[in-house]
């Protein structure tokens, strides 16, 4: 199987592969754990991004989830539609 460049340096290629290796691990091992524990708020959009550490008032709540999961759909749907105006 042959992987693709993400770009056309290859140090740049390098380590833009092995961060999107450690947020795939990273989001797999909070799904393990939230499926574990029944315990969903660690899989808050905000928590993956440790937003919290730049803005401590920011609190697991309803509101931070639902505004978090709405703001994971907006950049899906983003990057989806850009994908579909390169093809």
């Amino acid at each position: 199987m042959k992987i693709r460049k993400i770009s056309e340096n290859n140090y740049l290629d390098a380590l833009l592969k092995l961060m999107l290796l450690s947020a795939i691990i990273h989001v797999g091992i909070l799904i393990i754990y939230s499926l574990a524990n029944q315990s969903f708020e660690k899989f808050n959009f905000f928590y993956i991004l440790d937003v919290q550490l730049l803005f401590p008032l920011l609190k697991n709540t309803l509101s931070t989830i639902l505004i978090g999961t709405v703001l994971m759909i907006l950049i899906y749907i983003f990057f989806l539609s850009n994908s579909k105006n390169k093809r």
